[in-house]
């Protein structure tokens, strides 16, 4: 049970917690230093507990649903870095496809690919 002593030490107290605002001034350390043990246990009753039916109560911000524009971007960036990947396996497949380039005509072989000395109907030469 609390007293009118306990109360006004409380009312003390929230109105400085009113006034100081975001900030930890040296009033509300003052109110707070003040509080007795069983008013702190009163004061910390009467935050936990429910709203009463008057109070004021402002509902939660709607949830954000993303714009239209960024799930755009998003798709066409993804869709850009997949664009880019497949061109560079198509590119690479092509250019490994055709295997080794054709060997340059050494002393053994003619430009023309036919050997001097050795019959082309028989196996004279071998």
């Amino acid at each position: 049970m609390t007293t009118r002593e306990d109360r006004a030490a409380i009312a003390v107290y929230l109105t400085a917690l009113r006034d100081a605002g975001p900030d930890l001034s040296p009033a509300l350390i003052e109110a707070f230093e003040r509080l007795t043990p069983g008013q702190l246990d009163t004061l910390a009753a009467r935050v936990l507990e429910a709203p009463a039916a008057g109070a004021r109560h402002t509902p939660p911000p709607p949830a954000r649903r993303p714009r239209l524009g960024e799930g755009l971007r998003t798709t066409l960036v993804l869709a850009g870095a997949f664009a880019v990947s497949l061109a560079g396996v198509v590119w690479a497949s092509l250019s490994f496809d055709q295997g080794p380039p054709d060997p340059a005509p050494s002393s053994f072989t003619d430009p023309t690919g036919v050997l001097e000395g050795i019959g082309q109907a028989t196996s004279e030469g071998w």
